[in-house]
């Protein structure tokens, strides 16, 4: 048996003595309503429109917006519409619909007894003085029981329950389909027109980031929240801090339990120099992960972080084969890496650069369920179909990702 000198330590955060509003804090670090890890860590995912993957250390989630873009698959992919919740008469019985997460434009019937206007079903038959609302605007029933659209002022939206047009939420204004934390228990989130609704998080769930996730036990949170926090998502993952020791005891703990292996976590920075970007540091979020093309002989790296998507090819590689590879010095290995930074439409060029030249290596070349790790660099070339440009350098290339194929 061996002894260990605890220590027994009176926990000052520092929020919790000036805020005042810290009471549900106890619930959120309690032991016995929390995960040791999170769930779905292994891939990213698709959370209404946003990418949600998981922190390097596992105890949070990040998410990274695709506005302009729509989420798919756990990436950020080109948009079918580009107006979430939009809706337009297509004629006077149907209208068309952008779902608010741009995924889809799809066609809806008005019901029975209602007529599409302003792009939105109204009684065909009104009374004068009535009133309803359109799309970003107000109708309006007239004496000669027609409806009459009046467009919303630029920044408001029309409020179904008052019936008036009212300003979007400045912060939705600043952040459209944005979040943020109101406190540990509340979510705040922007929909499509610009209004704020309230999410109360479960009784096991505490507010980061912007949305409700599940308390990880090794975490202290605190209130850091609202739409002016720093950072643009609010909600508190804090160290156990000020720490005022009382009392040094030692005591008979018998052996420590064996802790479990640390999980790696997927990993993948670049830093891009060049045209628009000056030396740019990204650390990409989601969709870390390579994939073995055997009849082709490549190798599929693949990494992205909102709108930024980049793939690494290692052309013409044979299986668990390392080693340095260079445009200067050609060999039957080559590597193309490609990137787009979400301002172009993937239906017209998918990438809106790719490499004219490179140096990579390849340190480890695992089977599926394994890891492939190495470093890059390159000198990118911005396709013609988008206008052309400057080209781009990737500096500092680093993946460390598991094999999935």
């Amino acid at each position: 048996m061996r002894k260990f000198l605890m220590l027994l330590a009176l926990v000052v955060l520092a929020s919790c003595s000036s805020s005042g509003g810290d009471e549900g804090n106890d619930d959120k670090n309690n032991n016995a309503n929390c995960v040791e890890t999170l769930p779905d860590c292994d891939t990213s995912v698709c959370v209404g429109n946003y990418v949600r993957s998981c922190s390097e250390d596992g105890q949070h989630y990040e998410y990274d917006l695709c506005f302009n873009q729509t989420c798919k698959d756990g990436v950020c992919a080109a948009a079918a519409c580009l107006e979430p919740g939009k809706t337009e008469c297509k004629t006077e019985m149907e209208y068309d619909l952008c779902l608010p997460n741009m995924t889809m434009l799809t066609t809806k019937e008005c019901p029975e007894g209602t007529k599409c206007a302003s792009g939105a079903c109204v009684e065909t038959t009104c009374k004068s003085g009535d009133v309803s609302c359109g799309w970003q605007s107000i109708l309006t029933c007239g004496e000669d029981g027609s409806w009459t659209k009046a467009d919303c002022a630029a920044g408001e939206y029309c409020d179904e329950t008052a019936q008036v047009c009212v300003p979007v939420d400045p912060f939705c204004a600043a952040n459209p389909l944005g979040a943020y934390c109101a406190d540990l228990d509340n979510s705040m989130q922007c929909d499509n027109v610009g209004k704020v609704l309230q999410v109360k998080c479960g009784s096991k769930e505490v507010c980061v980031g912007g949305f409700c996730q599940a308390t990880a036990c090794s975490v202290t949170y605190q209130n850091t929240a609202g739409p002016d926090a720093v950072g643009d998502t609010g909600g508190g993952l804090v160290d156990v801090v000020d720490n005022e020791i009382e009392e040094l005891v030692t005591i008979d703990i018998g052996d420590p339990p064996e802790a479990p292996p640390l999980e790696k976590t997927p990993k993948a920075i670049i830093t891009l120099n060049g045209g628009e970007f000056e030396m740019w540091e990204v650390k990409f979020t989601s969709a870390k992960q390579a994939n073995y093309v055997y009849k082709d002989q490549d190798l599929q790296l693949s990494m992205a972080k909102g709108q930024l998507l980049m793939e690494v090819h290692f052309m013409g590689i044979e299986e668990g084969v390392v080693g340095s590879f260079s445009s200067e010095e050609p060999g039957s290995v080559n590597v193309l890496i490609l990137f787009n930074d979400g301002t172009t439409d993937q239906e017209v060029v998918q990438w809106k650069w790719s490499s004219i030249s490179f140096n990579a290596t390849l340190d480890q070349f695992e089977g599926p369920g394994g890891w492939v790790k190495g470093t890059f660099s390159a000198t990118l070339e911005q396709a013609q179909e988008t206008g052309g440009g400057p080209p781009v350098d990737v500096l500092n290339g680093f993946f460390e990702v598991p094999r999935k194929e």
